[in-house]
């Protein structure tokens, strides 16, 4: 059965005439379905008749929802859901004082093996199609009036799944769907060379982070496996991102106690990114309850307000990221291909 979310108005006009109604009807369904509509059944401003030969042939979404999970401590959600051939994923609607950002997955589960990342532990089944991601955008904004951004650092490595992700990209971005900035969408990616030279070339305005976690390669090596590239090879793509669009880059940099925290480390990062466009987004490694995946520990806040004050010294932008959804295991790095939330 073949899902409304994700068509256009064109699109379902043709397909509102072939089931024999008025063209005008399209505007009315796809109006329901961004709004968040979870049935056919309920788009109550089509005939009940319409919306049974409607249901024949059509869903309003191929995916469905398993669980969901809400934090006690900041009102995030995290969903299970269920894609129509049996795969699980995992997303976040991220709550915060200045609005609510949802976090998508761009494939079920992750080839690339970082070390300290829950989510490529079963390793990658398949890509996610433009659709699924769109249907996970219009699942996660259920209940909310408004968001204020998409981000895509669920499971998966976006620029590994590059045609998909550039689909969803041009439809999520039409004024017929969300109505979302592009300068509101951030990309992560852990560096696929012809991906960001793709992305530098098709989305200027759309934001990119590189998730980069260490300054010197042999540490990079170690906790990121399955990225083939250097540091200064991430480095020097992200700079030429940033030359292009004239836009600031994102370097995502998770500290772990003992293996990418040390002074030196801060010391090599800031000679590596003098003169460079960016940002660095600094993140505590967050924990997880799942077996096997605490080898890892998190520093503790001194370290990472050392981190932040000799960047800051070096004229560096920074931050340090917020943790959201740590209680549900939906922080960053914490989402997984599993069937079970709990």
């Amino acid at each position: 059965m073949k899902s409304l979310a994700g068509m256009n108005l064109k699109e379902i006009e043709s397909v509102v005439l072939s089931l024999g109604e008025k063209a005008y009807r399209a505007k009315q369904i796809l109006e329901a379905v961004n709004n968040g509509v979870d049935s056919i059944d309920k788009i109550h401003t089509i005939s009940k008749d319409f919306r049974a030969k409607l249901s024949n042939k059509y869903t309003i979404s191929s995916i469905t929802v398993e669980k969901k999970l809400v934090s006690k401590r900041d009102g995030s959600i995290k969903y299970l859901l269920k894609t129509s051939d049996g795969k699980f994923i995992e997303a976040m609607s991220m709550v915060y004082k200045h609005g609510v950002s949802l976090c998508i997955s761009s494939q079920a589960g992750c080839r690339m093996g970082c070390t300290f990342c829950s989510s490529g532990k079963e390793g990658l089944e398949r890509n996610l199609s433009a659709f699924e991601m769109i249907e996970q955008v219009l699942i996660l904004k259920r209940g909310f009036d408004k968001i204020s951004g998409i981000v895509v650092m669920g499971t998966g490595e976006p620029f590994d799944n590059y045609d998909e992700l550039k689909k969803f990209l041009k439809r999520i971005t039409n004024e017929e769907f969300l109505r979302i900035g592009k300068r509101h969408i951030t990309v992560s990616t852990c560096g696929i060379e012809e991906g960001i030279k793709k992305f530098s070339k098709d989305f200027r305005s759309i934001n990119l982070a590189f998730s980069l976690h260490a300054a010197s390669n042999d540490i990079r090596k170690k906790i990121m496996p399955g990225n083939k590239l250097s540091v200064d090879d991430i480095i020097g793509l992200a700079s030429e991102h940033a030359k292009i669009t004239r836009r600031r880059v994102t370097f995502e940099y998770i500290l772990i106690k003992g293996v990418n925290d040390s002074m030196a480390e801060c010391e090599l990062l800031c000679r590596k990114l003098k003169g460079i466009n960016c940002l660095v987004n600094l993140i505590r490694l967050n924990g997880s309850s799942y077996e096997g995946d605490n080898r890892f520990s998190s520093p503790d806040m001194k370290t990472v307000k050392q981190w932040q004050n000799e960047l800051e010294k070096r004229h560096i932008q920074v931050t340090i990221r917020r943790t959201i959804g740590e209680d549900i295991q939906g922080a960053c790095g914490q989402l997984r291909l599993r069937k079970d939330i709990a």
